[in-house]
């Protein structure tokens, strides 16, 4: 179910990337509907909690864990910026002064779109281990609480703890997500949906549609995404729990074979780091490309293409990449084997 979810979410954040070059009513309707970032914050969390009982057992192994996929994302955000970023501002600014932007970059003290979004799951998986110490010391109450201060703290200051350029999605703010995420990972929440509550579906639709019809209406201080507040957030969590209890109820009501169309999703979700990745780059060499045709024909053509040379790299990843690994090494490891025992057989 998680990449399933996972899936749902990347297409979102590819739709709401290329919404641009929709016409104007789709692009509204896919940038209201954005929940994208929410959903990969709060499976992050999820997936985290989901690892307390390893926690438990080996806390220093698992916090190490952690960490050093902090460090794995910090690694694919550095050949972003060699590769996507640099590039771009070189190609933007002639006279630019590249070294400073480079500098700037690997610091994380710039914002540089859709680069800036994986440096927002650093920090998180930083403060991870924190989290699960509570949780191990049975303070849950005071990992929420902390959360719910730090979130109305960012109310009043969103960019308290920012570093360099004011952030997109503010760390003060968006850890609320993630926080939610390990609690209900840590709670072993389960994707079974009861038939009574469907009526909470419908009544969390009702609530979407009111917040997009009338949230012209209410001052934007009061209602935002961007710095998130407590409105945004009560409209961002309402979009993800129907999303994610549509997704429930359909995978529940498929009988036998899963359906062709949620396991095509679900590819996405399961590589979604290496789906990212390859979206920066079909997403900026489209931008490219048709800045010199500007033809809705070739743009269209474009992104069709770029989703389907995604889906087709994760697909031979799936079935071929993780095996040529295992392969090489089971095979290197069986020829030093061997060249171990005819060395001692000659020195016998």
């Amino acid at each position: 179910m998680i990449d399933l979810l996972r899936g749902i979410a990347f297409l979102d954040m590819m739709l709401v990337h290329f919404s641009h070059y929709l016409p104007r009513l789709p692009e509204k309707i896919i940038n209201y509907s954005d929940f994208a970032i929410e959903a990969f914050i709060v499976l992050s969390g999820y997936v985290v909690g989901r690892r307390f009982p390893f926690y438990l057992q080996q806390p220093r192994t698992m916090t190490i864990r952690l960490w050093r996929r902090a460090g794995e994302l910090y690694l694919v955000q550095c050949i972003l910026i060699l590769s996507v970023s640099v590039p771009m501002f070189c190609l933007k600014n002639p006279s630019g002064d590249v070294p400073v932007f480079l500098i700037q970059s690997l610091l994380l003290l710039n914002q540089v779109g859709l680069i800036h979004i994986l440096p927002t799951f650093i920090p998180l998986l930083l403060i991870s281990p924190v989290i699960l110490l509570g949780f191990r010391r049975n303070l849950n109450w005071l990992v929420m609480a902390a959360s719910v201060a730090v979130f109305a703290a960012g109310n009043v200051h969103p960019y308290l703890l920012d570093v360099g350029e004011n952030t997109i999605f503010p760390f003060i703010l968006w850890q609320i997500y993630f926080v939610a995420g390990c609690f209900l990972g840590a709670g072993n929440f389960s994707d079974r949906l009861p038939a009574e509550r469907r009526f909470v579906i419908a009544g969390t639709l009702l609530i979407i549609v009111l917040s997009v019809r009338f949230a012209h209406a209410i001052p934007p201080p009061w209602f935002s995404k961007f710095p998130l507040n407590a409105l945004g957030l009560a409209y961002g969590s309402s979009l993800l729990y129907f999303i994610y209890s549509s997704a429930a109820l359909i995978r529940r009501r498929s009988t036998g074979k899963p359906l062709l169309l949620f396991s095509i999703v679900s590819m996405f979700g399961k590589y979604s780091l290496l789906a990212f990745v390859l979206h920066a780059y079909t997403e900026r060499l489209t931008g490219i490309i048709s800045s010199g045709f500007r033809n809705p024909v070739v743009d269209y053509g474009l992104i069709i293409t770029g989703v389907a040379v995604i889906y087709g790299i994760l697909s031979v990843y799936d079935s071929k990449g993780k095996m040529v690994i295992p392969v090489l090494w089971s095979g290197m490891m069986t020829r030093m084997a061997g060249s171990a025992k005819r060395r001692s057989i000659e020195r016998a």
